[in-house]
């Protein structure tokens, strides 16, 4: 399988590269890419620079290496992957904002 690619103004932010296979949290609960994006939003700890609002690209950039730590304790390769148009800056697309600092 190959990676995703995206035209225009389209963002992609997969759990997986194309030729990976996503799997499940440690705790069973649910994906592990899900289970860690949604710990970078709701504790605000993909709030990289700590201006109050979370950036998709530093929402990649804080999950991306904690999913693939995880994956490989699993025994599997997982690396999530942002893939954007020509059109989409990722730093200026924000996912989430008004964190209390």
């Amino acid at each position: 399988m190959r990676d995703p690619a995206a035209a225009g103004r389209v963002a992609l932010l997969t759990a997986s590269g194309g030729s990976e296979i996503s799997g499940p949290a440690p705790d069973g609960s649910g994906g592990l890419f899900t289970s860690v994006l949604l710990e970078g939003i709701g504790t605000a700890g993909a709030d990289i620079d700590g201006d109050g609002q979370i950036s998709l690209a530093e929402l990649h950039q804080w999950l991306k290496p904690r999913v693939t730590r995880a994956a490989k304790r699993a025994g599997r390769d997982q690396t999530p992957m942002l893939v954007t148009g020509s059109g989409i800056d990722p730093r200026n697309v924000i996912v989430t904002h008004g964190f209390a600092q």
